[in-house]
């Protein structure tokens, strides 16, 4: 309650000391410098409890601000900052034109000047703790125990210094003690700057804004402080000289770390942590089919879930809850890592609070649990709790709760990591119970068509469009599930990355390699990387989790829709034709490497040519396809091959992107004589606008 009120008044009590330190240095300025000694009498008191009201009042308020956007939009949050630094410098230096020209024409500047002096105060003031706040969020960014330490050794520095600003008790330090503190303040600046891992999540574009803004705020920060410094000076004060360190110190940290973070940018270093972090989720993904394709017991799948979730969000503690136990007086929850049982059972209800996220199919977040209504009375060390449902297309298994001890610890990167974990869980716990079923070869069959519908969501629901490409797929299994895999990711609207792949074999372990593939595929499409190190990567990847003697071959095309460019690479996978409207011609592109998880050691990363560019104009397309097409054989055995695809694809060019594909399985379907042939069948068809 008492934190409420402060939140409201912050900004009205800032303001209003504000109005009464002008009041005092105006009638500083009207004396001829009546108050010079301010400290040793009752009027100092008042006059530092002012300054001590001003600095601390406008500190909560921005901080409040700043705690109640929770959204983490790197390029966003430093325009706003180098937006109000351009905004308030340009006042600043309005204010000292027109101090002067007052003090050269006019009786009034006596009165005039120390309000100018002390607006230019307060710009100056509220853009150094914007800026102080603003590399809080970066700093704290996924944070931790040394994260929180860090920054709370950096507050107490900042008010060591706050006191020696506003010097109540009228204390000089020597000149020893002012470098000492100086060069500690700097080492932990320098510290703090270290870790600046939130770059590895941009994109090139916001890269190069990010890097673009950070070396304009450097200037303009050398501007404040140099202005700082000159205030008193221009406005001839008659009181005796402010001191500013309080402004120089958040000057200096903010150099510090806007030039690191420079640094950062420009080489590009973070992209290794981006990596490692994705292959947490990776090697999680990793060990759940593992699971299914061992032993298939649902315990080593929950296991293997709670070990990979807390390990993907570095949380604290996590359990897992059952949805139906067995019997009442059994324990909902199963399976705990770091808290007790006791422990638990003083937050909600766990039937409750795993019900509430499994009928509404979304996470369950507390920022805060201190202040929270339903789980605040907990009485607990942990602040930030995140819950998650395990569920299937046909069955809720129950949930997956998380717990870190710092407020807002879970970053929306780290949230979307755990659900798929959750999600993925749900597939595998279907599929393993498709398995177990399966030994009654009566209900063989239908149960298979429960793991086609858990395929299906494996698929994405829909294929992006635009006013500059469609696109369209068809797919057809030759068994209830296939190895076929396809996914299309979208880092922003100009990029897209579409892969194309085959599963050695088909039917179900196929299918369990397929959903590992998904995982790995979304794992690296979120990394600015090259097709090249996509294909190094996911080779590494699979080569230690596929079988010996299973591979899979793969398409990854990048398309780069503003430079009119893509980028194509193939692993043992079919050729892609390549429709040139303005010649009227097919090209095959057959140019690529091995399989992925033929060759299980670094030779493999040698062989993988580099990126070469493919330029593309409106009506051009691509046909991507798995060998089902080609390898579709008539009553003679004879293969549909590439002649008579490329010989529907020219007849059906004027095709849209959806009947195109939709043909050419046709055409397949026609030659073999059957609906369904003896291999998985996909056709991807990119038309290009």
């Amino acid at each position: 309650m008492l934190q409420r009120i402060f939140n409201i008044l912050s900004l009205p009590v800032a303001v209003l000391c504000w109005l009464l330190l002008v009041v005092f240095h105006t009638a500083n300025n009207v004396t001829a410098g009546v108050f010079h000694h301010l400290e040793v009498t009752p009027l100092g008191v008042i006059y530092n409890l002012l300054s001590v009201g001003f600095y601390v009042c406008n500190a909560w308020f921005l901080f409040y601000q700043f705690e109640k956007n929770g959204k983490f939009d790197v390029v966003n949050i430093l325009w706003r900052l180098f937006s109000f630094g351009i905004m308030g410098l340009t006042i600043i230096l309005l204010l000292i034109i027109g101090g002067k020209y007052i003090q050269q024409n006019s009786h009034f500047s006596l009165y005039i000047n120390p309000v100018f002096y002390w607006i230019s105060l307060y710009v100056a003031l509220v853009f150094f703790l914007w800026a102080m706040f603003t590399f809080r969020r970066f700093i704290l960014y996924q944070k931790n125990r040394r994260k929180v330490i860090s920054w709370n050794i950096f507050q107490a520095f900042a008010i060591i210094m706050l006191v020696f600003t506003v010097n109540p008790f009228d204390i000089h330090p020597s000149g020893q003690v002012m470098s000492l503190y100086f060069l500690l303040f700097s080492i932990l600046c320098i510290y703090l700057s270290a870790d600046i891992g939130w770059t590895s999540h941009l994109n090139i574009n916001q890269k190069l804004k990010t890097l673009g803004i950070f070396v304009v705020l450097i200037l303009i920060i050398t501007a404040y402080s140099w202005v700082i410094t000159e205030l008193t000076q221009l406005f001839d004060f008659y009181r005796k000289e402010e001191n500013y360190d309080l402004y120089y110190i958040i000057a200096i940290f903010s150099i510090i770390y806007s030039g690191f973070s420079v640094l950062v940018l420009f080489s590009n270093l973070p992209a290794s942590s981006v990596f490692e972090a994705q292959s947490n989720v990776i090697t999680s993904f990793n060990k759940i089919n593992q699971a299914i394709l061992t032993n298939l017991e649902a315990p080593e799948i929950m296991n293997t879930l709670l070990g990979g979730a807390i390990l993907t969000a570095d949380a604290d503690a996590g359990w897992i809850t059952l949805a139906e136990p067995e019997s009442e007086e059994k324990l909902l929850v199963k399976w705990v890592q770091g808290i007790q049982i006791q422990e638990i059972e003083r937050f909600m209800p766990l039937k409750e609070l795993t019900h509430l996220v499994l009928e509404d199919k979304q996470h369950y977040l507390v920022k805060n649990l201190s202040q929270s209504k339903t789980l605040g009375r907990s009485g607990l060390k942990y602040k930030s709790l995140l819950c998650v449902p395990i569920y299937s297309a046909k069955h809720n298994y129950g949930s997956l709760t998380l717990l870190k001890e710092y407020a807002d610890a879970f970053e929306h990167s780290v949230i979307e990591s755990v659900a798929s974990l959750a999600e993925q869980t749900g597939a595998a716990l279907e599929h393993a119970a498709i398995i177990q079923k399966s030994i009654e070869f009566e209900r063989y069959h239908e149960q298979l068509k429960i793991a086609k519908e858990m395929q299906k969501q494996l698929f994405p629901k829909s294929l992006p469009t635009s006013d500059a490409v469609e696109m369209a797929v068809a797919n057809v299994n030759a068994e209830e599930i296939g190895g076929d895999f396809y996914d299309v990711f979208t880092p922003n609207k100009q990029v897209l990355r579409i892969a194309l792949g085959d599963v050695s074999g088909h039917g179900t372990t196929a299918a369990f390699y397929m959903a590992e593939v998904k995982g790995l595929f979304h794992a690296l499409a979120q990394m600015d990387i090259s097709a090249q190190t996509f294909m190094i990567n996911a080779n590494s990847a699979l080569s230690r989790c596929l079988q010996k003697g299973l591979f899979m071959t793969l398409t990854y095309l990048e398309i780069n829709i503003e430079n009119q460019q893509f980028v194509l690479l193939r692993a043992g996978h079919c050729p892609t034709l390549f429709y040139h409207a303005a010649s009227d011609s097919i090209e095959m592109l057959r140019e690529g490497v091995p399989g992925l998880g033929i060759l299980r050691e670094g030779s493999y990363a040698k062989i993988v040519p580099k990126d070469r560019p493919y330029n593309f104009s409106a009506g051009d397309f691509l046909v991507l396809f798995t060998d089902g097409i080609t390898e579709g054989k008539n009553a003679q055995r004879e293969e549909f091959g590439y002649e008579r695809l490329i010989a529907v694809v020219n007849n059906n060019k004027k095709e849209k992107a959806q009947a195109l594909s939709s043909l050419i399985l046709q055409a397949v379907q026609q030659f073999s004589g059957r609906e369904i042939g003896e291999d998985d069948c996909t056709v991807l068809v990119v038309k290009f606008k």
